[in-house]
């Protein structure tokens, strides 16, 4: 009982993402470089997060990538990031309106 009582928690904390989502948010920042007329669209929960393939297979890690709409003057930006390494790639259209077609 004892080893489970400290085995549950250790593996839990070895398994979650590296980055939270917020985290994310700041590696987009950096990522644009971007001027204070720029603002992240809140997205419901559900839709805070995107499917990928090719993450690694960890127990509370599924093959989802954070998910950010950005609007500024000048357009409507996406971008998203990898929770385990952090990797900000920016995405050509909005995933969302494409799902719900």
């Amino acid at each position: 009982m004892c080893t489970i009582a400290i085995c549950l928690p250790l593996t839990i904390y070895l398994t979650l993402p590296r980055y939270i989502y917020d985290e994310g948010q700041k590696f987009v920042t950096l990522k644009m470089e971007s001027s204070k007329n720029e603002v992240f669209i809140d997205h419901p929960f559900a839709e805070s997060t995107v499917p990928v393939y090719g993450n690694p297979k960890q127990l509370f890690i599924l093959n989802k990538a954070y998910y950010y709409k950005i609007i500024s003057k000048e357009e409507i930006k996406y971008f998203i990031v990898n929770p385990i390494t952090g990797y900000v790639r920016q995405v050509s259209q909005d995933f969302w309106w494409i799902s719900k077609g």
